[in-house]
């Protein structure tokens, strides 16, 4: 799935547009979700708390990637 936002320059002139794709997280995004959970909370998950999670039967996260980096999870 994939979704882009459209927002207005600095100038207001301007349109920039950027695509993200978003898609279920696997064990090979561990290290990313890791990354971006150290950047935005003073008590981040460790890679071994994602690879738990995502082992779970009921687990579900999907990540959002950008020209094919994972950029955001939910």
């Amino acid at each position: 799935m994939c979704f882009s936002t459209i927002c207005r320059g600095e100038n207001g002139t301007d349109i920039v547009m950027e695509t993200f794709r978003i898609r279920l997280a696997g064990t090979d995004d561990i290290p990313a979700l890791a990354a971006i959970d150290a950047e935005c909370f003073s008590e981040p998950w460790s890679e071994g708390g994602f690879a738990d999670f995502l082992s779970g039967d009921s687990a579900v996260c999907a990540v959002a990637e950008e020209d094919g980096q994972v950029v955001g999870y939910a």
